[in-house]
């Protein structure tokens, strides 16, 4: 690989780290801002949701599969059409469900 081809993919690398920040960026700030002060702790929403989810399905769900269910939603929309919503609300839903589990986890083991 000659210098240009390693400038090039260099630059190419420095494009793609700045789309994934901002990205992350937006998660974080769906995560942390005006959204939680409106609706509450995401971690107690996932649970009334998996309680509610677990009385009409008639079989126990936990918080984290609301998460990958409303994280799956967010895909089949962007499955039939691409809007960056879908994609940073699946990433954020993704973490809530990662970040819900290590809590309840924590919580059932009694730490």
């Amino acid at each position: 690989m000659n210098e240009a081809e390693k400038d090039g993919m260099d630059a190419a690398v420095d494009v793609f780290a700045h789309d994934v920040e901002a990205i992350l960026g937006e998660v974080e700030g769906l995560l942390t801002g005006p959204r939680q002060q409106a609706y509450g702790r995401p971690d107690i929403s996932l649970a009334r949701i998996a309680d509610m989810w677990s009385a009409i399905l008639g079989q126990m769900i936990e918080p984290e599969q609301v998460a990958l269910c409303l994280a799956a939603m967010k895909i089949a929309r962007e499955a039939n059409r691409h809007d960056r919503d879908n994609i940073v609300d699946a990433i954020g839903y993704l973490v809530l469900g990662q970040t819900t589990a290590d809590r309840y986890r924590t919580w059932k083991d009694g730490e």
